[in-house]
């Protein structure tokens, strides 16, 4: 075992949630996730037909760890969601009719932003939802079924650190203007050289897995 989760990972970042196999055979949650991390669902659009409060936190830009028992497995990276919520009334993008999409909870799945004959769609997308679903991209299907089997064996935790942007004014189309940067990949590389520095140059396991 490396020192990086107990000198970087511990002070740095913050534990989300531990993770399950539910009665599916699917990973998520265990049921209990830092709300600080947990962004708006669809329903936090329509407060009037909802009882529950889907107003997530607005903020968007993380670096995530998956850990497996003490050890980095996946350093990551997002400027969207880490999580959001589903759940509750919705309007049907036709306007007519209410939806509704169950009980409050995490959404499992990448989600879907608004599009032109869906405008009522909320951007639900999320950055761990991705791993959670079966049908992703390589690179998180590949994770989801190396986390499942970790899963089984032992203990797998989600940590996260916000990034917060920066904001500097610029001069562009002959205005001043405040423009916000939001450098989330410089600083996933950041921590990723910190680990292959502790490491022998090595790459946590899931960032080798990318193709």
């Amino acid at each position: 075992m490396t020192n990086f989760f107990k000198e970087i990972i511990k002070p740095e970042f913050e534990l989300i949630t531990k993770f399950k196999i539910g009665d599916n055979g699917s990973m998520h949650p265990d049921g209990k996730v830092n709300e600080e991390y947990v962004g708006s669902g669809a329903a936090s659009q329509y407060p009037n037909r909802n009882n529950e409060n889907f107003k997530g936190i607005e903020h968007k830009g993380y670096v995530y760890v998956f850990v497996v028992e003490e050890e980095a497995y996946k350093i990551g990276e997002t400027s969207q969601s880490l999580f959001c919520w589903q759940g509750g009334n919705t309007v049907h993008p036709s306007g007519r009719g209410i939806i509704n999409r169950g009980p409050k909870r995490i959404l499992i799945g990448k989600g879907r932003k608004p599009y032109p004959s869906c405008p009522n769609s909320f951007d639900t997308t999320n950055r761990i939802g991705a791993y959670l679903q079966e049908t992703s991209g390589k690179t998180e299907w590949r994770a989801n079924q190396d986390l499942r089997e970790h899963i089984i064996k032992g203990n797998v935790t989600l940590w996260a650190k916000k990034i917060e942007p920066v904001f500097k004014e610029e001069f562009i189309a002959g205005e001043n203007r405040l423009i916000k940067y939001l450098d989330t990949p410089v600083i996933e590389k950041y921590y990723l050289t910190k680990y292959m520095e502790m490491n022998d140059g090595l790459l946590p396991w899931g960032n080798v897995q990318k193709s």
